[in-house]
């Protein structure tokens, strides 16, 4: 019997195995995100994050910090349910450690820059884990973490959050695949049940849409095994996120409204002209993360618009399908469909695919290139272990490099004639594409001399981003050339050396073209309150230019969850789908969204006592609205203050009830509020006859009523308000928010803790 080796001597040899490439990954990690420097004093702040994340985590905190779990809120929407609606991780454990941090920018840093290491690393391990060459690895985990889609989507944490998780999931697959174990199926489900709870459906979906095509197309291992495999993971996820789908749909009963509109169906679109982002990131502008400089070319300029490998990675990635590889067989197909999804309404399939179930429930095109991303970054890992084989034919690689290198030159010399000699012809074809796909645009019903108007700008725009006296224009030239030097030198350098230069490659194109994070980092004691007087119940804001970052009123306007930061009360209109009530209720007022400028003021003045309903008794604008009595103009200035008179109180009593938009009938005293908290009420009422209680909070299912200690059905009056019967004479009513689904999916989720527990030990002790 051979003597048992040291433990020491297995770490020993990981570390001479992957230490320099572990390094290499935190040192890239480190340039990447070095201005988060001032963990404890400065937070980022862009686009999303401080119209969301930010003020949402605050509020979270606060109530994960006194130990309650936070499901809904007065202060946005009466009370709809947030964990339900706003995809930011509200139920997910993972995030919940990081709430036991006191110091809220360090909490609110760690949130952000937790998923990126958890994605970057767990890229590189599960290279390895593919049998990878180390280098090959790191190659996979640059393309995955650092591409142009990934980097310049740092406001959308419930994004990075939604495939934080992804490779350890694909890693622990595949273990289970050879191995057999249980154990690692279940901790496979553990991690993509953990993306869904804690980030973005449509980025989980897409994860799914992976698994089914490498299941179905690969031949890894055999196929009845793999699919069954995949298809036992995929269930196993949705029992591990199952908190949040119950209790989403428990919300969401008979009240949903998922049905797009065209419009936002083909919003972000990726454009065919956007695969000139590939060489040129900066082709449609690059002035800072925010996107609000000159040459920002419309929606096509968006985030999920940047879709760089860098100039090495994408001749790996050309590289791959050159060869006749068993993975190309579901590699191909993958890259294909997420290619034509994401052209969206510039191709026929999407709005075809849409059709199909589930698909429609996701309206953002363009995103579907985290599918081609990780499946090309795949191909490119593959095909960087083939370049560096012996034997492999040189002559491909020359070819394509020198392809590519004219491809660059093509792009500027093509550019400098358009937008010069050829500019008439431009402007013509732009006007054609402009008239053609108008209908999909994300601005309805301006006319196409507003978009032509706009033509000029943005060529001249274009011709800046094309100008060669510009350095940056120069700089794909550079990383071609030098692309083009290491595989016409494949023979001569040194491998360790040609490999590391192709790195570092990839690593200067990805990092030069990221989007500038400009001067995108706050102190959150900098930021400015707000500059609206309070409302004594509830505002109705109606805004659209409200631009991050901070804009002027931050804490109030932007968002419904700016509210959970001043702590006023709101009730806000937003152009996503969310309860289907509120869908209805909107309509009915007019409909505002910081998307569409579409207002019809006049709305507000045929519902009054829909407003007093609701306990509106002030409205906030960005533009005056010329709003008659018995409104009162309180502020003349931006942004615009109205008052409503003779609001009803948050409890009320009164005679008449229903779904529909009538008023109260003649109403009673109200009642005493003993208590009012977000998911508990305590009221003492008086009545002289049988009435009706209307409380301003949103009907939900999972609100459960007393009257005197006996159960009491509630349900729906005026379109979203919570109302019940009440007897005639003094009775004291109590309200708990209590939503079954919450209750049946956390015993589902601690149930699969016992099960996963039970299967660890099982393998301690083999």
């Amino acid at each position: 019997m051979k003597p048992r080796k040291p433990q020491s001597q297995g770490a020993k040899g990981f570390l001479k195995t992957e230490g320099w490439a572990l390094a290499a990954l935190l040192l890239s990690f480190v340039l990447f995100f070095h201005q988060w420097s001032h963990p404890f004093s400065r937070i980022f702040l862009s686009l999303d994050l401080t119209v969301l994340y930010d003020p949402l985590y605050v509020w979270v905190h606060r109530h994960l910090a006194t130990g309650r779990l936070p499901l809904i809120c007065d202060l946005a929407l009466h009370g709809a349910p947030l964990a339900a609606l706003s995809m930011a991780g509200i139920l997910s454990p993972a995030l919940w450690l990081f709430h036991s941090f006191s110091n809220f920018p360090l909490l609110f840093n760690l949130i952000f820059l937790a998923p990126q290491a958890l994605y970057l690393f767990g890229a590189y391990f599960l290279g390895r884990g593919l049998r990878f060459s180390p280098s090959a690895a790191l190659l996979l985990a640059f393309l995955w973490s650092y591409n142009g889609h990934q980097m310049a989507q740092l406001d959308h944490l419930n994004v990075a959050w939604a495939h934080a998780f992804f490779p350890w999931a694909f890693l622990a697959l595949r273990t289970h695949l050879r191995t057999g174990r249980g154990f690692w199926l279940l901790l496979a489900s553990l991690f993509l049940g953990l993306n869904l709870l804690s980030g973005h459906p449509q980025v989980f979906f897409l994860e799914c849409l992976f698994f089914l095509f490498w299941g179905l197309f690969s031949r890894a291992y055999d196929f009845r095994r793999q699919t069954g495999a995949v298809a036992g993971m995929v269930l196993g996820s949705a029992w591990v996120s199952s908190p949040l789908i119950l209790f989403t749909a428990e919300c969401l009963r008979g009240d949903s409204n998922l049905a797009w509109s065209a419009v936002d169906r083909f919003y972000h679109s990726w454009t065919p002209l956007n695969f000139a982002t590939l060489v040129f990131p900066w082709f449609f502008g690059h002035v800072q993360y925010d996107r609000a400089g000159g040459d920002y070319w419309w929606r096509y300029q968006f985030v999920e618009m940047q879709v760089a490998f860098s100039v090495a990675g994408l001749f790996f990635i050309l590289l791959f399908f050159t060869q006749k590889r068993p993975d190309r067989r579901w590699i191909l197909p993958a890259t294909l469909f997420a290619l034509a999804m994401a052209l969206g309404k510039f191709f026929f399939v999407y709005p075809l695919v849409q059709t199909l179930p589930f698909f429609s429930f996701f309206r953002d095109p363009a995103r579907y290139w985290f599918l081609a991303t990780w499946a090309l970054g795949l191909g490119a890992a593959t095909a960087w272990d083939d370049w560096f084989k012996k034997g492999f034919p040189a002559g491909q690689g020359r070819r394509l490099a020198l392809g590519l290198a004219g491809l660059g030159l093509g792009i500027l010399l093509l550019g400098g004639f358009f937008l010069g000699p050829g500019r008439p012809l431009l402007e013509k074809s732009a006007a054609w594409l402009l008239h053609f796909f108008l209908g999909g645009d994300s601005l309805p019903g301006r006319p196409l001399s507003a978009y032509l108007e706009r033509l000029p700008e943005k060529l001249g725009a274009l011709a800046s981003n094309l100008n060669p006296l510009r350095p940056r224009v120069f700089l794909p030239l550079l990383f071609l050339s030098g692309l083009t030097a290491a595989v016409f030198n494949r023979k001569r350098w040194n491998l360790s050396f040609q490999k590391t230069f192709l790195l570092a490659l990839v690593v200067a194109d990805l990092y030069a073209f990221r989007m500038p994070l400009g001067g995108a980092f706050y102190n959150p004691a900098d930021i400015p309150a707000p500059r609206t007087p309070a409302p004594q119940n509830r505002s109705l804001t109606l805004l659209y230019q409200n631009v991050s970052p901070l804009p002027a009123q931050y804490g109030e306007m932007a968002y419904p969850n700016m509210n959970l930061v001043s702590g006023r009360p709101n009730l806000v209109f937003d152009a996503n789908p969310t309860l289907g009530r509120y869908a209805d209720l909107w309509a009915k007022l007019g409909w505002f969204s910081w998307v569409y400028k579409d207002r019809d003021p006049l709305g507000f003045t045929r519902q009054v006592d829909l407003l007093r309903s609701l306990g509106v008794d002030q409205i906030v604008s960005d533009m005056p609205l010329g709003l008659r009595a018995p409104f009162q103009t309180v502020q003349n200035r931006y942004p615009y203050v109205y008052s409503l008179p003779g609001v009803y109180p948050r409890a009320y009593l009164g005679s008449g009830g229903g779904e529909s938009f009538q008023p109260p009938g003649r109403l009673s005293p109200a009642p005493a509020v003993l208590g009012w908290e977000e998911t508990r009420l305590d009221l003492l009422a008086q009545t002289s006859r049988p009435r009706y209680l209307f409380l301003q909070k949103t009907f939900l299912p999972g609100w459960k009523a007393f009257v005197d200690g006996k159960e009491t059905p509630t349900f729906r009056c005026h379109g979203v308000l919570t109302c019940l019967a009440l007897p005639q004479g003094k009775c004291r009513v109590e309200l708990r928010f209590e939503p079954t689904g919450l209750r049946l999916g956390f015993f589902l989720f601690f149930l699969f803790g016992a099960c996963f527990a039970g299967f660890f030990l099982r393998l301690l002790l083999a």
